[in-house]
């Protein structure tokens, strides 16, 4: 796929390129795409509740996975804004897998959010000791709302698989014909 965005931005108006721009290819991309997202919800799920030692730690700082998240996430937002501005607001609103999207990709951001807040407040040693016992934590700790959020925005995530099964359904159909 990153070969494929090079040759994109490189030659827009070369033949792979125009090929790209095809309605069925970018489904097939953005499948794609969003297939390794869902890989990487799935590997930053299990990464961090088997790590021992970060469960006792307040404010950890990211890592490669969620890093690759955010970057992800970033990408999503710029979708929906490309997405926004081409349709206008009316017909933006109007498809409920945009609504979708918007709590989604909101949910995301504030929990990235909450993760900075969580590790700005804890470098600054004026929050606390870094490494605590979960039941010793402030209710409201950052850390742990940015956890529940993400958890829901997850649940958000896989909810889209509804859209790319639709999808296929038609495609399957105008196969068949």
């Amino acid at each position: 796929m990153p070969f494929m965005a090079a040759i994109y931005w490189l030659v827009p108006r070369s033949r792979p390129a125009r090929l790209l721009r095809s309605p069925f290819m970018k489904f097939l991309y953005h499948s794609a795409s969003f297939g390794v997202f869902l890989l990487l919800l799935i590997v930053t799920s299990v990464q961090v509740s088997s790590i021992a030692g970060r469960q006792r730690q307040r404010g950890p700082p990211p890592t490669e996975f969620e890093w690759l998240i955010s970057i992800w996430v970033a990408g999503f937002i710029w979708s929906e804004c490309k997405q926004l501005w081409e349709e206008g607001a009316k017909a933006y609103l109007r498809q409920w897998w945009n609504w979708l999207d918007f709590i989604m990709l909101s949910l995301y951001l504030t929990t990235i959010t909450l993760r900075f807040l969580a590790y700005i407040q804890i470098e600054s040693g004026r929050y606390g000791p870094r490494e605590l016992d979960r039941k010793y934590w402030p209710l409201y700790d950052p850390t742990i709302v940015s956890e529940g959020l993400f958890a829901v925005a997850n649940v958000f995530s896989f909810a889209r698989i509804i859209f790319l099964c639709q999808a296929c359904d038609f495609l399957f159909l105008f196969t068949c014909c």
